[in-house]
């Protein structure tokens, strides 16, 4: 068996009219040549494989090997087999630390304690066959009468969100829609939507045209929400800007540090 990738074969050298060259020799040759011409095409669709042990928790991060902090970033794409699936199983990764990775694929895949992955790979540029977007599903606003629908992606540490919602009703506002992961602690924000303004926002009513100057999205450090501001800085309310009522609409896209 191959030693490449996980280490360098030290071969031992034959010498003339002295040692017998067995079948061995060129078998242990043409396995790590083997074994790096199969690393070299997998390298090829950008993905770079583990053979590390993955274990996934009941929190749904993974525990890994230490010395994760020296191979992960925050923003890597990552790739595996679930309990034997021939269909692969993408993500981000939204946090890292030396023993533990924190996957983010929003409501598209997950990793449960009873998960078994294989066939693991990262990568920091190009993965062929990652998904363009994840699908999420925001909370909050109202708890009836509105439909909510999101989709993100990562550029490093920068995530992307497409927001969308659409109303069936007058709605008693809870609180502000929530995030697919959350801001980074470090993220630089202010209290005024002047300065902390990082996104755009329009609404629409049944009855008129899209409203595209209307709304603007801020969000702080730390955040698992963002915020819908109206023109004169005031946060929506259930009668602010419009009192929503059915078929009222609310479209956002911003981006943020994570």
């Amino acid at each position: 068996m191959a030693e490449f990738p996980n280490a360098i074969k030290a071969f031992t050298d034959v010498v003339d009219n002295v040692d017998d060259v067995l079948a061995t020799h060129l078998n242990q040759a043409y396995d790590e040549i083997e074994a790096i011409e199969t690393q070299m095409i997998t390298y090829d669709t950008g993905w770079i494989p583990t053979t590390d042990s993955w274990s996934p928790t009941s929190d749904g991060t993974i525990t890994i090997p230490a010395g994760g902090l020296s191979i992960y970033s925050v923003g890597d794409k990552i790739r595996y087999s679930k309990n034997s699936s021939s269909d692969f199983s993408y993500g981000y990764l939204s946090t890292v630390a030396d023993t533990l990775l924190t996957p983010c694929a929003g409501s598209d895949y997950s990793v449960s304690s009873s998960d078994t992955i294989t066939d693991i790979a990262y990568s920091k540029g190009r993965g062929a066959g990652f998904p363009d977007t994840f699908n999420y599903t925001p909370t909050g606003i109202s708890a009836t009468n509105i439909t909510q629908t999101g989709r993100f992606s990562l550029n490093g540490r920068t995530a992307r969100v497409d927001y969308y919602a659409l109303f069936g009703g007058a709605i008693t506002f809870t609180t502000m829609p929530t995030l697919p992961i959350t801001v980074s602690a470090s993220y630089k924000s202010a209290p005024q939507v002047q300065v902390s303004a990082c996104g755009n926002a329009s609404y629409m009513d049944n009855t008129t045209a899209y409203k595209p100057n209307g709304l603007s999205v801020t969000v702080v450090a730390s955040g698992t929400t963002f915020n819908l501001v109206n023109a004169d800085g005031s946060n929506i309310s259930a009668s602010s800007p419009i009192t929503w009522a059915n078929g009222d609409v609310i479209d956002a896209h911003f981006s943020y540090e994570i």
